[in-house]
């Protein structure tokens, strides 16, 4: 469920304004880090057909995270289009 709340959390974040990829991965890696077993692999915002990630970002983008809990890798993202 960590990982849901964390791409949501993200998703709230381009859709408040945030249009750089730091401000995005702040929200995203902070609803990360109240699960103490997660570790974050990555997370990202690209755009949705390069998979390229910029400083700073137009929609639509994709956020993406891989994140470890004990032996187990999950990966998961969420596409955010304009409104």
């Amino acid at each position: 469920a960590v990982l849901w709340k964390a791409l949501r959390a993200g998703k709230r974040a381009v859709q408040n304004g945030a249009r750089t990829t730091r401000r995005v991965r702040a929200a995203v890696t902070a609803q990360i880090r109240t699960e103490p077993r997660a570790r974050i692999d990555y997370v990202a915002v690209a755009d949705p057909e390069t998979l390229n990630e910029s400083k700073r970002f137009r929609l639509p983008v994709v956020i993406l995270v891989a994140v470890r809990f004990g032996p187990t890798r999950l990966i998961d993202n969420l596409p955010v289009k304009p409104r």
